[in-house]
């Protein structure tokens, strides 16, 4: 809720580890939520900051800020925010991916298969945009999220014919802004006109769309 109102987008990682897309964020407003989160809830906020050509370095980068702090149980990390090469300027585009067909899938296999089918998606959607020096995370459902800072849309039709063999279908739409949140308003109402429109926009043969503002 406080990174979405400054433009930002949270993501869960693993357990009790979420990372946020913070394009046009400062350094200072970062502490103020941390310090917020802390006098709401009963927990204490390490975080790291950092920037870089892409998303896996800006990712890096922010790792490595925050085990600069000490190990994850040291007392000495608790209430820390450590900043490693910021930058406040740069876009970021965001993937919406939508698997067609797991509703159905879900309607007629036990859900410890389906679950089975999701993560193993996952692992190969990172593998991916980890090789395009993106990330991408599970929304949930069928729904998955690609961050990076533009990639070519060759390796979004590639993506496309590599998905549809293995699901059945997909639906990708991408947008481009200079905050998360927007350029994730963007896809995802993109991904609505192709739900609603059968993927006929722009690139119909490749059921994609990508829109920039």
């Amino acid at each position: 809720e406080n990174f979405s109102s400054k433009g930002g987008i949270v993501f869960f990682n693993r357990f009790d580890e979420m990372v946020a897309v913070t394009n046009g964020i400062t350094v200072s407003e970062h502490k103020d939520i941390a310090s917020k989160v802390e006098r709401r809830f009963p927990v204490t906020v390490s975080m790291g900051i950092g920037s870089g050509a892409d998303a896996l370095e800006a990712a890096q980068k922010a790792s490595a800020a925050v085990q600069s702090l000490g190990s994850a149980q040291s007392p000495l990390r608790r209430s820390s925010v450590s900043a490693f090469s910021t930058s406040e300027e740069g876009r970021v585009e965001i993937a919406h991916l939508d698997i067609k067909n797991v509703t159905r899938l879900t309607d007629k296999e036990p859900v410890y298969v389906t679950s089975n089918l999701i993560i193993t998606l996952q692992r190969e959607l990172i593998e991916k945009f980890q090789a395009v020096r993106g990330l991408v995370f599970y929304l949930g459902g069928d729904n998955f999220m690609g961050v990076s800072a533009g990639l070519p849309r060759e390796f979004y039709r590639g993506l496309y014919g590599y998905l549809v063999p293995i699901v059945g279908g997909v639906r990708i739409s991408v947008a481009n802004a200079t905050r998360a949140r927007r350029a994730a308003e963007l896809a995802t109402q993109g991904l609505d006109r192709l739900r609603k429109n059968g993927g006929e926009i722009n690139m119909t043969s490749d059921n994609f769309v990508i829109q920039y503002k």
